[in-house]
């Protein structure tokens, strides 16, 4: 009965709504840029490099729910002391260390979205999108 969304734990009530609002915002987007577009396109070749932008800023939120889900379900099996032995050390570095690198990406996609938040210029899109 975990599954029911009354006895969903926050993170998981949290996903949900991420993953939820990241399609809805998708739904803005879509006259601009497809999942097609996106795969098969690079995105300073779009011809709409800010609905490229944004597409990826919303994979990242995507990723970084699943990320939430994933991490809940992994922290629900069992209590992993990082000093029993080796591989627990190890186990627990991995989520931490995984962890980080969720954090840094989202930082990094909050200082792209709120330096690109004043300009709706395509050239500065791409210039952007060269650089990654």
């Amino acid at each position: 009965m975990k599954d029911s969304p009354n006895n969903s734990s926050p993170q998981e009530k949290i996903g949900r709504i991420i993953l939820i609002t990241a399609q809805m915002l998708r739904g803005y987007i879509s006259d601009h840029i497809s999942e097609t577009h996106y795969v098969r396109v690079s995105g300073f070749s779009h011809y709409d490099s800010r609905a490229y932008v944004t597409y990826s800023a919303l994979d990242e939120v995507e990723k970084t729910a699943m990320h939430l889900t994933r991490l809940e379900e992994l922290l629900a099996d069992e209590d992993v002391s990082p000093h029993e032995d080796r591989v627990s050390r190890n186990a627990v570095l991995s989520i931490v260390e995984e962890i980080q690198a969720r954090s840094r990406r989202l930082i990094e996609l909050l200082v792209i979205l709120v330096l690109f938040s004043q300009t709706n210029d395509q050239d500065n899109f791409r210039h952007m999108l060269l650089l990654l």
